[in-house]
Parts: C-alpha cells; structure tokens; sequence
C-alpha cells in the first residue's frame, strides 16, 4: 500500500520501521529510526505522523529516566492489524 500511494521518502521509512521493529521485536523511538535511516528528525516525525493519521503505524508514550528528569518518549511500531485490514 505504501508503495504505490505514498511519497519516497515514507516508502523509506515505512521500510526501515519495518525492518527495525523485526530485528528489536517491538517498537523504536523515531530519533533511533532517524539515526539508523540517515534522515533529519522532523522529515522522520512528519512521516510517521502522517503514517499514524492513516493508521498505518501505532504509537506508544513510555516514560523514561534522564539523569534526575523523568520524559515520556514516544515509541512507534507497524500496527499490522489494522495495516492490513
């Protein structure tokens, strides 16, 4: 589906979130996806903003120890129930 109604670049992502779910078992932070890509932060956000507005993808808020700061960080995986329904 990705492939012939989206853009390039959410093909690239759509792919990579794909494979980095697969090798980790779960969901990735889209910072880590952004790294692994070699794609800016923001284009990797808007495209999985977009992505979850189709409920393509799901997103999940975790919570996390930085230093003293406690931060909620957004994790993202393929929803494959709904992808492909």
């Amino acid at each position: 589906v990705v492939r012939a109604f989206y853009e390039e670049e959410t093909v690239i992502v759509m792919d990579g979130l794909l494979y980095m779910t697969t090798v980790t078992a779960g969901s990735i932070k889209d910072t880590d996806l952004a790294t692994e890509l070699r794609i800016q932060n923001k284009v990797v956000r808007r495209v999985l903003g977009q992505l979850e507005t189709d409920n393509l993808v799901a997103s999940v808020l975790r919570k996390e120890t930085h230093g003293q700061r406690e931060v909620q960080v957004q994790y993202w995986r393929v929803d494959h129930k709904i992808a492909l329904d």
